[in-house]
């Protein structure tokens, strides 16, 4: 195991010591008339407060693309390049905080915070971010995100095909070659 990956170990000690401190949560049906649930503050939270942490298994990047290889990810959290936390099997609150580009939490590692005030009743909505659709054969639900995924989706295949036409480009060449292109 990596340092970084052990660090996560310690930090998840922390987290369960700053359990106690997270804000207290409603799960029931989200705000994104997709059908599915959502959380939802059952107190109030200024910005910058703590509001908890994301729960899941711990993967490494290998695991995580055997675990995945025939099904999408819907609740794999990227920790860093290598290692994930796969909140599929959570039962913890942070498994419920649904996708929004114009979100209130701010993720910090893998805590999040208030972003901006929340009120009672407040959704808790965090960006998935560019990677997260671009991985998925669906978009965001409508109304969530301005960002022009279908395009970027195709930008990916094409990518994924230059292999065939003798090109080598790293995972990390997506977002440069998406920013070169202008989306």
């Amino acid at each position: 195991r990596t340092p970084r990956f052990c660090c996560y170990f310690f930090s998840m000690l922390l987290t369960h010591a700053l359990a106690s401190c997270e804000l207290a949560t409603m799960i029931r049906p989200a705000g994104n008339g997709c059908g599915g649930l959502g959380v939802f503050a059952a107190a109030p939270a200024v910005t910058g407060a703590f509001v908890g942490t994301y729960h899941g298994e711990p993967l490494t990047y290998t695991e995580a693309v055997e675990r995945y290889s025939t099904v999408e990810a819907e609740y794999l959290f990227s920790m860093n390049e290598t290692h994930y936390l796969d909140g599929q099997d959570s039962g913890h609150f942070s498994r419920y905080i649904n996708h929004h580009e114009r979100c209130n939490l701010e993720v910090r590692g893998v805590c999040f915070y208030a972003a901006c005030d929340i009120a009672t009743g407040d959704e808790l909505l965090f960006d998935y971010g560019d990677e997260y659709w671009l991985r998925r054969s669906s978009g965001p639900a409508a109304g969530t995100d301005s960002r022009n995924i279908p395009i970027r989706r195709t930008v990916r295949k094409l990518l994924r095909l230059a292999p065939s036409f003798g090109l080598l480009l790293v995972p990390t060449a997506l977002p440069v070659a998406l920013t070169w292109m202008g989306f």
